[in-house]
């Protein structure tokens, strides 16, 4: 009955507000007009209460009641004319029972008290409502924006970050034609060491097999007569170039070194750089280069030797067939500018007329000169961190240029090769003993004399004086 009366006293109410709203539906105006003649009790009852009690609440209920009354009377007489024929008997009558109630039984000012109460919970929580909703919807535009704003600065900062470390781009972030080009790329760099191994092999085929071609027309006698031309004709500037070299002066270390010659030592010994041009595996080496040098050098009145060892077959794997064939090949003598020299490579076997360069097997090596029983040098590079390989050598060589003007029957040359220090040395090392020791059985040669060998360090040693 409580919760009926504040809902007819708060529709009564708020009947003003909504007559005078353009957009009040009709429907809500007809479901009021149905309570007035309730009103029109509670007025009266308002009315009682007033008289009782007197204060400014039930006023302002009863005039809010009033002026709704007043404001349509012609629908309240039309409608509900029947109930108010006797208004003022049942004014009178509702009046007193109202004066007349017991307070033990109910207590008005209560009842009172708890409309109010109700009545202003009820506005309160609209109120609050009302606010919670604004306070949201401003939070959730709030929200929208500030998410939208580091949206926008994230996607910037990926962008700028992605753009600088494309790499770090996750699949996820690609479009299909990043995911095509990583995808080809990928395979490139999968294969790229294969294509640059496979370009390498092609155009080191392709080198070997035009320097084998020169070297097999440079081993000619027309161009062994052509070179020792050159060297009658250009003699006077090469005796000044091998004293410029021999007395050290200004330029002489620039000038030699065009070949890769160097000093380290500054004892006017010269050595060249294992790692210079002649280390490039095609240009190897031929009888074409031996038949030059010795054609240019006996032209200048001196002489240079060469030595070559047996060639030796090598099964690395170890399954009875032949990988790879080498030789060591020697030189001593006069070397022009440089002076008095020798040199000792290895080399692999690529044609009947040419070898490659074999610096996969560089080595310990050492290498000393005598002339005529004088010791030039001693040179043993191995170990110094300074130099190509930790020193290894695949090719020692050594050249006094204080002593011009030799013969190479003049002089000793020592060479000992270490194969313990080589890639597959043991294997290395058996392979050239047992056929150097087997071809030697048949009859000492020129390619087996000077040579001795040492199991127990696998060393081999060239001792050469003679040709």
């Amino acid at each position: 009955m409580e919760y009926l009366l504040f809902e007819i006293l708060y529709q009564g109410l708020n009947y003003e507000k909504m007559r005078t709203t353009k957009h009040i539906k009709s429907k809500q105006i007809i479901e009021l007009r149905k309570h007035m003649a309730l009103l029109k009790m509670v007025l009266h009852l308002v009315n009682a209460i007033y008289y009782k009690l007197g204060n400014d609440y039930c006023k302002a209920i009863k005039n809010n009641i009033t002026s709704i009354i007043k404001n349509d009377p012609e629908y309240v007489v039309k409608y509900y004319h029947p109930l108010f024929i006797n208004d003022n008997a049942d004014l009178k009558s509702l009046k007193s029972k109202v004066l007349s109630i017991d307070e033990s039984i109910y207590d008005v000012d209560d009842g009172i008290s708890s409309i109010k109460s109700s009545t202003q919970t009820q506005e309160d929580k609209i109120e609050s409502l009302k606010s919670l909703k604004e306070n949201i919807s401003e939070y959730i535009s709030d929200v929208v924006t500030i998410d939208q704003n580091a949206a926008d600065a994230i996607n910037k900062s990926k962008n700028d970050f992605y753009e600088k470390y494309e790499y770090l781009k996750p699949d996820i972030e690609k479009s299909w034609l990043e995911e095509k080009w990583d995808s080809a790329r990928e395979w490139c760099k999968k294969h790229w060491d294969s294509f640059v191994e496979g370009l390498k092999e092609i155009i080191n085929e392709l080198a070997a097999k035009f320097i084998d071609l020169i070297g097999q027309f440079i081993n000619t006698a027309p161009f062994a007569f052509f070179i020792a031309g050159l060297v009658i004709t250009f003699y006077p500037t090469m005796k000044f170039i091998k004293y410029w070299t021999k007395k050290d002066l200004p330029g002489a270390d620039q000038f030699v070194g065009l070949i890769g010659a160097v000093d380290d030592d500054n004892d006017g010994v010269y050595h060249i750089r294992q790692d210079w041009f002649q280390s490039w595996a095609p240009l190897g080496y031929n009888d074409g280069y031996d038949n030059v040098f010795d054609s240019a050098i006996r032209a200048s009145g001196n002489t240079m030797d060469k030595k070559k060892s047996v060639e030796f077959e090598v099964d690395f794997d170890g399954d009875g067939e032949t990988d790879k064939t080498y030789m060591f090949w020697s030189w001593k003598g006069d070397y022009m500018n440089l002076g008095a020299g020798a040199e000792t490579g290895i080399y692999e076997y690529y044609s009947d007329t040419h070898w490659l360069t074999a610096t996969d097997k560089a080595t310990d090596m050492e290498l000393t000169l005598y002339h005529n029983g004088e010791k030039l040098y001693s040179y043993s590079p191995y170990g110094d961190e300074n130099l190509w390989n930790n020193g290894a050598q695949w090719w020692i060589t050594g050249f006094d240029a204080r002593t011009q003007n030799v013969k190479a029957e003049d002089l000793e040359a020592i060479t000992i090769i270490d194969f313990s220090e080589m890639e597959n040395g043991e294997i290395m090392y058996e392979a050239f003993k047992d056929a150097t020791v087997s071809t030697r059985e048949k009859g000492e040669t020129d390619e087996t004399a000077g040579w001795s060998f040492s199991d127990e360090t696998y060393t081999a040693t060239l001792d050469w004086k003679e040709k």
